[in-house]
């Protein structure tokens, strides 16, 4: 990564790929809790890169390439359990107010997290599976018992 200086600010600013801008992006939207893990970002994004320059050295196109790379990029967060909690709280328990929804739903998403370790998450086609709806409601119903024996925090 190389420092830009901003000719209208005069201001370092640190070089990002395409790579880690998109995955840095996916992140924030995805998986807010581990946008922290500035060395799994950089790793991925490395990856990907290479993958993406290998497969345009072995002729594929452009878009091939990108497509490529972006499985690498991509490869077993296509579950977000911060997606999975956000929906759940929205569609179930919609009398929580939106100035406390975004709050609850990080407090939700570190509460239960020890639940997933039961699934393979890990697999990209998770998703869509009887186990995530399994999960699916199970979380639901930690949410409701967390909600009746604590309210909102």
């Amino acid at each position: 990564n190389k420092a830009y200086v901003c000719p209208k600010h005069s201001k370092k600013m640190k070089h990002l790929s395409y790579f880690e801008l998109i995955l840095t992006d996916y992140m924030v939207e995805h998986h807010p809790d581990k946008i922290e893990n500035k060395e799994f970002i950089k790793n991925r994004s490395l990856a990907a890169e290479q993958e993406f320059e290998r497969c345009s050295y072995e002729g594929m196109t452009v878009e091939e390439a990108r497509r490529q790379a972006e499985e690498c990029l991509y490869r077993h967060l296509h579950f977000s359990l911060y997606d999975m909690t956000s929906e759940i709280v929205e569609e179930e328990f919609p009398f929580i107010n939106e100035d406390e929804r975004s709050i609850f739903i990080m407090q939700m998403l570190e509460y239960c997290k020890p639940l997933i370790l039961q699934y393979n998450t890990d697999d990209d086609t998770f998703q869509g599976s009887n186990e995530y709806m399994k999960l699916y409601y199970t979380i639901t119903g930690e949410i409701q018992n967390y909600l009746e024996n604590n309210g909102l925090q």
